[in-house]
């Protein structure tokens, strides 16, 4: 990601498009902030004075300032939380080179941009400053920007707040104060999604792995619970190697994939109805339990936020395409070689050896010897 990133922005800054902001522009201006960021500030274009020197969006300039202390007055860091940039990468500028609205085809020309940016941020809140970017964003035509101010959108789990532009209320057509607290809302949404993903359960990782696994040409259905175990432990795996840090997604499961705590969890997904546990018998395998997430446990998963759990989906959907093909044995055998340190065979023996020395302790010369050696103080 981070070398698309450094692709985009060189594109950006190389960019030539349009011909007359490129004779008047001092610099290209990307976008600037946390990469992780949840939060991405979309204004409109860089200010003579400010960016357009800088190269860095809302900054040495009163638009900049102002946005300062938006972000303070919600509780936000412009260093942590959130990525800034602008609809239009270059100052446009009039004949007397002052700052001027960006025409339709410079935005045309700088939207990709803009897209690319949300596509690698991946944020869950997109903060719109102004008609055009608000326009450009949402796919409407405003004639009034207080009609869209501060009056949220939700699309697939993406909050869009659209605001008027720091640079109207400068000019004193919009009281301060009452702006500075209106932008409190996104700071208080951003809180609970936060909230929201810490919250997040190992039930769920559970119930999104059964919503994505197939047997017998039907989908939500896992057949074993060795196979259970096996395609929990790699998407938990997986999750922990790219960084997934939710409080409670992990049950501290022993053994790795040899767990078998993680079925007090299906149990109580049983009793709420979430997950069906039913036994079968099978003529190669045996008696065999088929765990099958119901209705209800789908309803469940489409009341949790998108964004939420993208990655835990995204995740389980390649454990399972992965193995799919596998038998259990296959699996079993590939899991645990892939991971030696839970090798139960080692635990065995571990366990043997530690058998051996408390029964060599109660040999009357070990003792003895243990004696000497505890009087002596010498460490054991």
């Amino acid at each position: 990601m981070r070398n698309a990133w450094q692709q985009l922005n060189n594109k950006i800054t190389s960019c030539e498009h349009c011909e007359n902001i490129v004779e008047t522009r001092n610099k290209p201006v990307h976008g600037s902030g946390n990469y992780d960021a949840k939060i991405i500030i979309v204004g409109l274009a860089p200010g003579k004075d400010g960016a357009d020197l800088t190269g860095i969006p809302f900054t040495r300039d009163p638009s900049g300032e102002l946005l300062e202390q938006m972000l303070s007055a919600a509780g936000l860091s412009r260093n942590q939380d959130v990525f800034i940039t602008n609809l239009v990468k270059c100052n446009p500028k009039d004949a007397l080179s002052r700052n001027r609205t960006p025409s339709k085809e410079e935005i045309k020309n700088c939207l990709p941009y803009l897209k690319r940016e949300i596509e690698c941020l991946n944020p869950r809140i997109v903060v719109t400053l102004g008609k055009c970017p608000t326009e450009a964003l949402l796919g409407v035509r405003i004639d009034n920007m207080t009609d869209y101010h501060g009056k949220r959108t939700q699309e697939r789990g993406l909050f869009i707040f659209p605001f008027i532009h720091p640079g109207y209320v400068i000019r004193g057509a919009y009281d301060r104060k009452k702006y500075l607290e209106e932008f409190k809302i996104v700071g208080d949404i951003f809180r609970d999604l936060i909230r929201q993903e810490s919250r997040l359960s190992r039930l769920d990782i559970l119930l999104i792995l059964m919503k994505n696994s197939t047997y017998g040409g039907l989908k939500g259905i896992i057949r074993g619970k060795t196979r259970l175990q096996k395609l929990l432990f790699l998407v938990q795996q997986e999750l922990r190697r790219k960084g997934y840090k939710a409080k409670y997604a992990f049950r501290p499961y022993l053994y790795g994939p040899y767990s078998r705590e993680l079925y007090t969890d299906i149990e109580w997904l049983r009793m709420n109805g979430l997950v069906d546990v039913r036994n079968d018998f099978d003529e190669r395998a045996g008696i065999t339990t088929d765990f099958i997430i119901t209705d209800s446990g789908k309803e469940r998963l489409s009341n949790l936020d998108f964004n939420v759990h993208k990655q835990i989906e995204e995740i389980a959907v390649d454990v399972v395409e992965e193995h799919e093909h596998m038998s259990t044995g296959q699996l079993v055998n590939q899991v645990h070689k892939q991971f030696g340190e839970y090798d139960l065979t080692q635990r065995e023996k571990s366990k043997k050896h530690l058998d051996f020395r408390l029964d060599d302790f109660m040999n009357k010369e070990s003792r003895s010897s243990y004696d000497k050696t505890l009087r002596s103080g010498k460490e054991i």
